[in-house]
């Protein structure tokens, strides 16, 4: 269901490599195989020695006895519910630990811990895998108010998640994460998120989502702000793309295309020029798009389609292998297009700079949505 931590990165935790260097303090929520691994942890505090670990006590599992500490301070924190623990880390940073129920009855019985992280005036709150008690978040955070909560995002998919942050805690925004990678995801956990941000929007304190993708070398660590995001909608008249054989034909030897007015993708510019796209049952005159590309490609709707009796079936732009076929006309020649007509799958264009920032890659297949004004 979740991914396991690439090898990548988890050299460059090793290794200490930024973002992972000058890590002091390390702490863990509890000790499922998805947040703990007792072998990576023992290498961790063997190699990068930082000053001090901080964890619920498991003295059924006899956790806390099988760490190579070294010289690291361990911090194996066992206290009543409804009670709370702080470490001073420096002069101006704290860490408050109060142990808390691990959501689901199988898992009951887990040490674990919720985590007030305050440091320079700013105040964070992790829940880790916390039960969605209202009571209980009232009582032991309810008089605070915090700059971010960091949450798993079943604490907004449940009503009873959401209810801990409409009735019990106060924040100034909310940051989900423990999300799989996108190709691991088969129960499609990152759309139900995406939705359910959307859905909620109006309901709860502004959100984020924390997306970790990683490349061959190196960590690229992001946050994905979905909700908020103004994203330019635009509705594609239909058009023509025509390759520099056709235009030649269409237009005369040596031809070239007039620039009307450029587009949102850069690049791309409407032309002053127009081709007549003929069918059995009709014709449309179409306004040609350049530059001129490999191959012809005629974009219609389906209504388009079936009123001048072609065939059209949903592609992706440049996929028009086995396409519909069609009649070119122009000022200066015909062109019989056996294949090459369209409807367009609908689709996202993104320069790369905002890719990396959304977090997302070329042909990712992503959820959105909106609201009327």
């Amino acid at each position: 269901m979740f991914s396991p931590v690439p090898p990548c990165i988890r050299e460059q935790i090793m290794k200490r490599i930024p973002p992972f260097d000058g890590i002091r303090w390390v702490a863990f929520t509890h000790f499922h195989e998805d947040h703990f691994d007792l072998d990576l942890v023992n290498r961790y505090l063997q190699e990068a020695a930082p000053e001090m670990l901080v964890m619920p006590e498991d003295t059924p599992n006899g956790v806390s006895s099988k760490l190579k500490a070294g010289v690291c301070s361990t911090e194996a924190i066992e206290l009543p519910m409804g009670q709370c623990r702080s470490i001073r880390l420096w002069e101006t940073g704290s860490l408050t630990a109060f142990p808390s129920r691990h959501a689901g009855r199988e898992y009951e019985k887990v040490s674990h811990l919720c985590y007030v992280l305050e440091a320079d005036g700013k105040k964070v709150l992790i829940l880790g895998d916390s039960d969605y008690d209202t009571v209980f978040f009232k009582q032991m955070a309810g008089a605070m108010e915090f700059d971010a909560v960091i949450a798993n995002p079943l604490f907004l998919h449940l009503p009873r998640g959401r209810r801990v942050f409409t009735q019990s805690i106060r924040t100034k925004e909310i940051i989900f994460c423990h999300l799989p990678f996108a190709e691991d995801d088969q129960i499609h956990f990152r759309n139900m998120m995406s939705e359910d941000m959307r859905q909620y929007e109006t309901i709860l304190p502004p959100m984020k989502a924390l997306r970790i993708r990683f490349k061959s070398e190196h960590l690229v660590c992001q946050e994905d702000i979905i909700v908020g995001q103004n994203i330019l909608i635009e509705i594609s008249a239909r058009h023509i793309h025509l390759s520099k054989e056709h235009l030649e034909i269409l237009f005369g030897e040596g031809y070239e295309l007039t620039v009307k007015k450029m587009l949102s993708q850069p690049g791309q510019f409407a032309c002053e020029e127009r081709v007549s796209v003929i069918g059995p049952k009709g014709k449309f005159s179409m306004s040609v798009l350049g530059p001129v590309r490999e191959r012809t490609q005629v974009e219609i709707s389906l209504t388009d389609a079936r009123t001048i009796g072609v065939s059209a079936p949903i592609r992706e732009s440049g996929d028009v292998e086995g396409s519909g076929s069609c009649v070119l006309e122009g000022p200066r020649g015909t062109v019989i297009l056996k294949e090459g007509v369209i409807a367009a799958k609908r689709h996202i264009h993104t320069t790369p700079e905002d890719a990396e920032r959304l977090g997302v890659t070329d042909r990712e297949t992503v959820a959105f949505g909106g609201k009327y004004q």
